[in-house]
């Protein structure tokens, strides 16, 4: 058995299963009873294989390296394409991430409209403790999704008035330079 077909077995028998199980484990899905999913994944090419997935009651993922009998989905992929997708996460400037952190000191608060009519989730990053000075960046989930996927323009979302930002602006912009390059870029 090659490196490569190591890491899909331990992705998909290991790590998917765990992680999984230990999200449900925390948030149980309603009116799964008695009901299991299943889905083949096929890595097609050299190196390549196929894996079992059953979620029963959408609490408990279980693996297995094989075929699934008329699995309710099927994906295919080829073994080049996952991998190239599984080595992004190392393949990320960490180091580079490191550095533009480890001197940043401030916060910033991302307010996001996650449902109509309902209080906003705020999420509030701490740079080295320091909760001043302090940027508040309000979107709304579509934006919100935009902006992540580098469809729009941090600016151009501003300009739009779909992004609201409010706090210290010179604070803001300095966070855009040091860590811009960590941001897809805008179409």
């Amino acid at each position: 058995m090659s490196g490569v077909s190591e890491v899909y077995d331990k992705f998909f028998l290991e790590v998917a299963p765990a992680m999984f199980n230990s999200v449900v484990g925390a948030f149980p899905v309603a009116g799964m009873e008695g009901k299991t999913f299943s889905l083949q994944v096929d890595l097609t090419g050299e190196e390549g294989g196929s894996f079992g997935i059953n979620i029963e009651e959408a609490k408990n993922l279980s693996s297995f390296k094989g075929t699934v009998d008329n699995p309710m989905v099927k994906l295919e992929i080829s073994s080049s394409d996952f991998l190239k997708v599984m080595r992004t996460i190392s393949d990320f400037p960490w180091s580079k991430l490191y550095n533009a952190v480890k001197d940043t000191r401030g916060a910033v608060v991302f307010e996001l409209e996650w449902r109509k009519g309902e209080p906003p989730l705020a999420l509030k990053v701490f740079f080295n403790g320091s909760d001043n000075p302090c940027i508040r960046l309000k979107a709304d989930t579509e934006t919100m999704i935009s902006l992540l996927r580098g469809q729009t323009g941090f600016m151009d979302a501003f300009m739009q008035g779909k992004l609201k930002v409010d706090g210290d602006l010179p604070f803001g912009l300095q966070l855009m330079n040091q860590f811009g390059e960590f941001l897809p870029a805008s179409a």
